[in-house]
Parts: structure tokens; sequence; C-alpha cells
């Protein structure tokens, strides 16, 4: 049972938690743009670029280039603005904000994964691999003990 002195007891916020914020919001408005790009791109799809991305998709999906850009831009366009509300949860210590904050990491360590299947190996900022890394980094983060206190004193 928690008194009113332990309700009222205000924890730090970590100066990470400032960085992690603004991570969030340049990774969300990334999001934003690369789904504008791709509604762009499905909407104005050259042969060259359409032949490009073929040679990259298994044979099965090479027929639906522009839906697949198409899918691509909504599912990016959501995680973006999610991201940016997430990052606004992250300054208020919002609880809510921290679990959304580890979905959303583990949906981009997912779209790593299968980035790393699709791409060629580089190390880049768009780099599966480097995406991978940050994200689980995040994850770990977000779990630890003091960032877990913050969210948690802030209810």
């Amino acid at each position: 049972m928690t008194t009113d002195a332990q309700k009222n007891e205000k924890v730090e916020r970590h100066p990470a938690i400032i960085l992690l914020a603004a991570l969030q919001i340049i990774a969300g408005l990334q999001l934003i743009y690369t789904a504008i790009s791709s509604f762009l791109a499905a909407k104005s799809i050259t042969p060259e670029f359409e032949q490009e991305i073929i040679a990259r998709l298994p044979a099965a999906l090479s027929h639906y280039t522009v839906q697949i850009l198409l899918a691509f831009g909504i599912v990016t366009l959501l995680i973006g603005v999610l991201c940016l509300f997430t990052a606004k949860g992250y300054l208020r210590g919002s609880e809510k904000a921290r679990k959304r904050g580890i979905r959303i990491a583990i949906i981009a360590i997912i779209i790593g994964i299968i980035g790393f299947i699709i791409l060629p190996i580089r190390l880049e900022v768009s780099s599966p691999f480097l995406i991978i890394m940050f994200n689980l980094a995040v994850i770990l983060y977000l779990h630890s003990p003091n960032v877990r206190s913050y969210f948690g004193a802030r209810k």
C-alpha cells in the first residue's frame, strides 16, 4: 500500500529520457517522410524502379509492387505518428508511453530483421543491423530500474 508521501514523491527525469524523446521525434518524422515517399513512389512508379523492387522481392510478390509500396507507406505512417505521441509521453513520464516505446522498438527490430534478409548488408544509418542494435538498447534502457521508477512515479 502506498502512502500520500510516496505518491507525491518526484523522481528526477534522467537526461537520457530527453535524448530518447528527441530520437523518437526524429524517428517519427523520418518514418512519416518515408511513408510520403512510398505513397509518391506508388503513384508515379517508373519501369526502372519497378524492376529494382522486383529484383529484391520473391517472384510471387513481384506483381504487387504498388500494393506493397502503399501497405509499407501506411505502416510507416502509423508507426511514425505513434513515435511522436510516444516522445511526448516520455517527457511527461507516462507509463503507457514507456510500454508503447518498447512495442515500437520490437516492431522496429522485426522490420530490421526483414530488412536484413531483403537488403544487402551495409553499415550506414538506415542499416538493418544498426536499427536492430539501437532498438535492443532502447528496450534495455526502458527496462532499467531508474527509468521504470521515473515512469512509475508519475502515473
